[in-house]
């Protein structure tokens, strides 16, 4: 069995072969023994989760091969992270919750807002928690997402209010 057990960041091409010319090789992916009605290999297989791999060769007339097995463990790793706000304008006291998402070597995608470390770069103009800005003052921050030496960052603007009119009493 090709490649050798072990962890895999993402899907394997496995290859079966025998020394022994006009053998079958028959294979299960679920751990179980490896019978002549099993899968017939022919052509390389794709692991593309965790399996056990058991074969064995068979040849008419002849005792079957011992066994051999391999455990592929498909682990897939974290290979970027994405925000779903790259720029937020806030009045001051607004809050706003973002979210952040992992994206793995097998393409998969998970929500890592909670397990995310999250830091403002200006916490005087926003602060961050769990996702959740929270304009404090005018100016601009960055919002930096991290996981697994991993970063995504936000820009923020806050806005101050303007005073628009001045009405003096009494007239």
């Amino acid at each position: 069995i090709t490649p050798p057990s072990g962890t895999y960041p993402e899907a394997v091409t496995m290859t079966l072969s025998t020394p022994a010319s006009g053998a079958a090789i028959r294979f299960t992916l679920d751990n179980s023994e490896p019978l002549e009605s099993s899968s017939l290999y022919t052509a390389p297989v794709t692991i593309s989760k965790t399996s056990t791999v058991r074969a064995r060769a068979f040849m008419t007339g002849r005792t079957p091969s011992a066994e051999t097995q391999a455990t592929f463990t498909i682990s897939p790793t974290l290979t970027a992270l994405a925000v779903d706000s790259t720029a937020l304008t806030l009045k001051k006291g607004q809050s706003h919750q973002l979210k952040v998402t992992g994206i793995y070597t097998d393409g998969s995608r998970k929500d890592l807002t909670a397990s995310a470390a999250w830091t403002s770069s200006n916490t005087q103009v926003a602060t961050v928690g769990a996702g959740l800005v929270t304009a404090m003052g005018g100016g601009s921050a960055a919002i930096i997402s991290t996981k697994d030496a991993r970063s995504a960052i936000t820009s923020v603007v806050v806005m101050l209010p303007t005073l628009t009119h001045i009405a003096v009493s009494p007239s």
